[in-house]
């Protein structure tokens, strides 16, 4: 007899709601993939362009800080490069702390949007959407810089013709939580997610005006303790933990600010934001020129959670909150996350490739603004592609939800 198809209906009505549970049910239910169709309804409600724009905006900026900082480690480590750059460090150092805002805006976009929907408290269904979004990603990126980073030890071990422990270098970072140095941040973020469910157990509990105030006391707190300690493993929940009044400010800044758009004021806050960490650039300009490494600073300068780059974050963001912008951002927005993943690895082989060939010659002032943009654009060409080639490999062998699967039976047994 002929087996009969099931097949599943998923219907969301605004655009506050996900589909993402309703699939999540269907599949357990064992109905494939194909045979899920989902219908859209009143779906009329305009994006937030306003935090498209900051994603955006933030993702050059992590550029910008990459980019630039390859020059500030290059007059702090004088081997790499000797005293070139040192003619036009106050430029580099302007371009290097004027971007620090871009990893907190990331994380209050985070929490803005995270916390303002109450059926991530249920445990499961957020820490399976977790996964499937920003787990895998990690996971595969995590491998791939790995194998990257192994890859050039070997060859270093092949030219010099010795063995050394470098080449398990590659291996510790990634226990650490840090296979490549922006991963740090999408390490943290997981220990964030872990605590979403609890935050939004307390929110209910205390109410919104307790959470709003119990966010800037915990964000204070966390800067004061952040600023004045160091951690080794980035997945640690002591350290997310850090970064929890981030996300829980990103939720209050977003609801305080719903009602109140105004461009005067929100280009006010933005260029209070950018004025406060203006103040920081001398005395990193200073430190530069003294050769002093950022992790021999007893107290960081520009770390994400350093008062003045707290206060300048908390400007920007709510600035943007009170931005109103009618152009639709949000197919370039959609690729912000690939791009944060995949530019660092592109700034090291151009860094590779043509700077220490050609960079010399150039002036800093033009050459890193050129480089961000070069760098920008390959990343999004990049996420273009890798997102196109996921998209079929998802639709041919389903990964993603075998992976799901995977984590569902690891959860059970456990019990949960």
């Amino acid at each position: 007899m002929k087996e009969s198809k099931k097949y599943g209906y998923i219907r969301v009505s605004t655009r506050e709601q996900n589909e993402d549970r309703q699939r999540i049910a269907l599949r357990e239910a064992g109905i494939q993939e194909e045979n899920i169709f989902m219908d859209k309804q009143s779906m009329n409600k305009p994006r937030e362009s306003n935090y498209d724009l900051l994603r955006i905006v933030s993702a050059i900026a992590v550029i910008t800080i990459h980019v630039s900082s390859s020059y500030t480690n290059a007059v702090t480590s004088s081997e790499i490069f000797g005293d070139y750059y040192l003619e036009h460090i106050l430029t580099t150092c302007t371009y290097n702390v004027l971007s620090r805002f871009a990893v907190p805006c990331f994380i209050m976009l985070s929490g803005a949007f995270i916390l303002a929907d109450e059926r991530n408290a249920d445990f499961r269904f957020f820490y399976q959407k977790t996964f499937r979004n920003v787990g895998i990603p990690a996971l595969l990126f995590s491998f791939l810089y790995f194998i990257y980073f192994t890859l050039i030890k070997i060859m270093k071990i092949i030219i010099k013709g010795s063995y050394t422990s470098e080449v398990l270098l590659p291996l510790k970072n990634w226990i650490k939580g840090n296979p490549c140095y922006h991963m740090w941040y999408l390490y943290m973020m997981i220990g964030v997610y872990l605590l979403v469910p609890v935050i939004l157990a307390l929110k209910k509990q205390i109410g919104e005006q307790r959470f709003e105030k119990t966010a800037w006391v915990f964000l204070s707190l966390a800067s004061i303790c952040y600023w004045t300690s160091s951690h080794l493993l980035k997945w640690d929940i002591g350290f997310s933990f850090y970064f929890c009044g981030y996300f829980m400010i990103g939720y209050v800044l977003r609801k305080k600010a719903a009602s109140k758009k105004n461009n005067f004021r929100a280009v006010s806050l933005i260029a209070a934001g950018f004025l406060t960490e203006t103040v920081i650039v001398y005395p990193r300009c200073l430190q530069a020129l003294n050769r002093v490494p950022d992790d021999e600073l007893k107290y960081s300068l520009i770390g994400p959670l350093a008062p003045q780059i707290v206060l300048a974050s908390v400007f920007l963001f709510a600035g943007f909150s009170r931005l109103s912008i009618r152009k639709d951002l949000g197919r370039l927005s959609s690729y912000t996350f690939l791009i944060y993943l995949l530019h660092a690895g592109i700034w090291d082989v151009i860094q590779k490739v043509i700077m220490k060939q050609t960079a010399l010659s150039l002036d800093n002032r033009i050459i890193i603004p050129a480089f961000i943009i070069i760098v920008f654009f390959l990343s999004l060409l990049a996420s273009m592609v890798y997102q196109a080639v996921w998209n079929w490999i998802e639709r041919k062998w389903s990964v993603s939800d075998k992976l799901c699967l995977c984590w569902k039976a690891l959860w059970s047994r456990f019990g949960f």
